[in-house]
This record gives structure tokens, C-alpha cells and sequence, in this order.
């Protein structure tokens, strides 16, 4: 017979989770596991490091396997039993150990997975006493599915993270050259004088460029005389990483999303400051305006861009004038990608850019109808200055309906939509896939004008 104090607490228990689930479903960013998400960052990351899953074997198979740094990632291997009695820690000492003396990296991250959380496993004190032992340094993270979180809380918990490890010295740093090679080829080379610190930056969550081509911004600010340590998390390697602290400012694509790194680097005394998604002309614009009041380089920079700015602004007022108007479509809270640049402003960062097209814009937001979300979600949109109509739909598989219904003549979507929107017979783009700057401008209108052309009459 059940008594009256359990079933007390598991009320409580099911109360718990329910309000759990609500915070989960109200959020505009999709949850996601931590074991995964940062499992994906690292390796994907190149660098002297290993990574060991504190776990069973099959948790090891919870994040894509492709990368630079596949062959770097290890597995504890633990069983049943081992969970059943406890007994982890020789195991995982063994694991350590091995890989310390077999690799011999400049650090090893240790990540937990769901059954050591249930068993309440501290295995930081094994990894802190191994890596006194070999001097090498080792890092803790108790990560899991268990932990539904946000993907850009996991983002911000790595990036603090690797921001936090021991510094490359300023003498040794991995500064990118001027040489393709390191564009090309994801090398990070030396260059032969080191430039000064007020003059250098870090840029966060823009945008991924192209690969095998030097990114505009290079091109730009090497002109002026400023130096960038990095675009991360795309393109960099652990010393890039480990070179942060070096730089006099930090420019971010949505702050709100890295509070925890944010706390580290101005521990290093550097100013954090936000610019546009730069996605588009106005983006662009922002966001060179923005770097150039910072470094008192605005007429520098005006000038750097100008050529750039002009064929861009031409392009997009001839393509704006044909669309005129189309009704579009653009999906949000449907990935679980763990990229930085879709996480900016709630997904939001194409919206100008898209508008500026001369695409008449409405949202589509995966998530649960009713009224007290769809008031959160209106709350979000507002702080973010958007007042863009919007609908929501609860699964992906219902998005065909909506496009039909709406009367959508074109769509914006995650990729896995194409079968939804083939259905509704409304043409589609890919999300998060358009270029950025000036440079991404022209390729952009041609991208959406071939996958338009139909509808659009291009």
C-alpha cells in the first residue's frame, strides 16, 4: 500500500518537473545535452587536447563523429557494475593515465555523462590528483543529458571554459598572418612582430567564412592597422583560445548569450562590446561603425569599406525592387545545431537582412500554442526590438499546413523542413546559411533569387 508522505513527494517530484518542462518549452532556444553539445565543440576544434567521456561506451555516440580532432577523443568504458557499487574511479585513473602518457596534450578535458550524475560521482578529484601526477593540465565538467539546459548556456559553459585555460604567452602567441594558408588550411602561424594590444580584438559568434577565402574583415581591419586574434568559435584551434586575453576588447554578436566568458575576460580588463549579426547592409553597417567609434577609426574604416558598401548597396536595390513584397516565411526554435551565430538574438539575425530584400516577413515559431507561451515568446521579440507578426506550430512535421494556410510564397526554414515545404509547394532557403558582410551580399541575392526564381519571377 502506497502511503500518504509518498505519494506527498512524488506530487512534489511530478510538480517539479512540470514547471521545469515549462521553462524549457517557453524559451525561443531549443534545450539540449551538455555531454553532446560540448562533445560537438571540441571536436571540432583543432588542438593539442584529448577529450575523455566519463561514461559508457554508448555515451560516446551521443555527438556527431566528424572533425579535426576526432581521433582525440577517448572513452572510460564503464559497465553496470561499475555504477551498481560505485567503483569508477580506478577506471577512469587508468584511462587518465594512458592517455596522458601515450598523447601527451597540453590539456584533457574529462566530461561526465548521465549515469555518473545518477550516481553522484565527484571523478574531478581522481582528474585533479592524475593531473598533478603528470603535470598536465585537466579539466572537469560534469556534463550530461541530464542537465536540460539551453544550447547557448552550453555554449557559454564551454567557451568560459576554454577561455579560463593557461594563457599561450604574449611572446609565443598564435597571432593569424597575413598568409592564406591559415584561412585555407586552419593553420594559426606566428607573425614576425607582435602588434600592439590596443589594437587588437576578438570577434564572437559571427558568422562562419567561407572556406578557402580570406574573410572581408581581414581584409578591412588589417588595413587600418587593427589585428584580430580570432572569429570564434569558428576557425579557431586551442591557441587561439588560450591567446584571448591578449586582445584590449571583445566584440560580440548578442552578449546576453555569454555572461560566464564574458566575467572571465574582463577579469583581463577587456571592454565587451555587442555589434549586429553583420548579415545584410544595415548589419554591416553597424557593425563597422560600431568597431571603428571604439577604436577612433571611423573615417579609417568608412574609407576601408567604401568600394565594398557601394556594389553591395547597388546589388540589393536592384533585387528589393523585383521582390517587392513577397510573403515569406521564417522558421525559429527548430535546431539543435550549437552554432553561435544562429543562437544570436534568439535566431533573429537574418530578419533584417531579409526584410531589406523587400521580402514581406512573418515568423514561425516551433512550440507549444498556448496562450502563456505565445506571451512569453511575444515578450522575447519585443526586447529584442522585433514586432514581426507570428504564428506558432508545435511540431515540424505541421509546418506544411501553416504554409499552405498563410499563403506563403516563399520560406526561410531549418534544413530538415524540405520535405514540409516541398509539400506546401512554397520554395525554400536554408537558415542561417547567408553570407556575411558586404562581400556575402551579392551572393546571398543570387543564392535566393536561383532558389526563388519561380515564384519570385526573377
Amino acid at each position: 500500500m502506497v502511503s500518504v508522505e509518498f505519494k506527498e513527494k512524488r506530487s512534489l517530484d511530478e510538480g517539479f518537473w512540470q514547471d521545469v518542462e515549462a521553462r524549457t518549452k517557453g524559451n525561443l532556444g531549443q534545450p539540449c545535452c551538455t555531454l553532446s553539445g560540448i562533445s560537438f565543440g571540441l571536436i571540432t576544434m583543432p588542438g593539442d587536447f584529448a577529450v575523455v567521456i566519463h561514461g559508457e561506451h554508448e555515451c560516446a555516440a551521443c555527438f556527431h563523429h566528424v572533425g579535426p580532432s576526432v581521433d582525440q577523443f577517448y572513452c572510460v568504458g564503464l559497465n553496470e557494475d561499475d555504477f551498481t557499487s560505485g567503483e569508477t574511479r580506478d577506471k577512469l585513473r587508468d584511462c587518465l593515465e594512458v592517455v596522458a602518457k601515450e598523447t601527451k596534450p597540453d590539456v584533457i578535458f574529462v566530461l561526465g555523462a548521465c549515469p555518473v550524475e545518477v550516481i553522484g560521482d565527484r571523478f574531478e578529484t581522481t582528474v585533479e590528483e592524475i593531473s598533478q601526477a603528470t603535470g598536465i593540465p585537466m579539466v572537469s565538467l560534469h556534463t550530461s543529458g541530464l542537465k536540460v539546459g539551453s544550447q547557448a548556456a552550453m555554449l557559454d559553459w564551454m567557451f568560459e571554459t576554454l577561455a579560463s585555460l593557461p594563457p599561450v604567452d604574449r611572446e609565443k602567441m598564435a597571432w593569424i598572418s597575413s598568409e592564406k594558408a591559415f584561412f585555407m588550411e586552419n593553420h594559426v602561424q606566428h607573425m614576425a612582430r607582435l602588434p600592439p594590444k590596443e589594437k587588437t580584438l576578438n570577434l564572437i559568434g559571427l558568422p562562419e567564412w567561407r572556406k578557402g577565402t580570406i574573410p572581408e574583415w581581414y581584409h578591412v581591419f588589417s588595413e587600418v592597422g587593427l589585428n584580430v586574434i580570432g572569429n570564434l568559435p569558428y576557425g579557431a584551434n586551442l591557441d587561439v583560445w588560450r591567446s584571448l586575453q591578449h586582445a584590449s576588447a571583445t566584440f560580440v554578436a548578442d552578449r546576453r548569450l555569454y555572461p560566464k566568458m564574458f566575467n572571465v575576460l574582463e577579469g583581463f580588463g577587456q571592454e565587451i562590446v555587442e555589434v549586429p549579426l553583420p548579415i545584410g547592409v544595415k548589419q554591416t553597417n553597424g557593425f563597422y561603425e560600431i568597431i571603428g567609434r571604439h577604436f577612433g577609426l571611423e573615417k579609417e574604416i568608412k574609407e576601408a569599406v567604401a568600394e565594398r558598401k557601394a556594389k553591395a548597396v547597388a546589388e540589393l536595390e536592384k533585387f528589393s525592387g523585383r521582390v517587392n513584397g513577397i510573403h515569406m516565411a521564417m522558421g525559429l526554435r527548430m535546431l539543435n545545431n550549437y552554432r553561435a551565430d544562429q543562437l544570436a538574438y534568439e535566431g533573429l539575425g537574418d530578419v533584417e537582412a531579409i526584410k531589406e530584400m523587400g521580402f514581406d516577413l512573418k515568423l514561425l515559431v516551433q512550440g507549444p500554442p498556448e496562450d502563456r507561451f505565445r506571451a512569453r515568446f511575444e515578450e522575447t521579440f519585443n526586447q529584442l526590438g522585433c514586432t514581426l507578426p507570428f504564428d506558432i506550430f508545435p511540431e515540424p512535421w505541421g509546418i506544411s499546413k501553416r504554409l499552405k494556410e498563410g499563403g506563403y510564397e516563399a520560406a526561410y526554414l531549418a534544413d530538415h523542413c524540405r520535405n514540409e515545404a516541398r509539400e506546401a509547394n512554397v520554395p525554400m532557403v536554408v537558415s542561417r546559411e547567408l553570407q556575411p558582410f558586404y562581400d556575402g551580399v551579392r551572393a546571398n541575392l543570387i543564392r535566393m533569387g536561383k532558389t526563388l526564381e519561380q515564384v519570385l519571377d526573377l
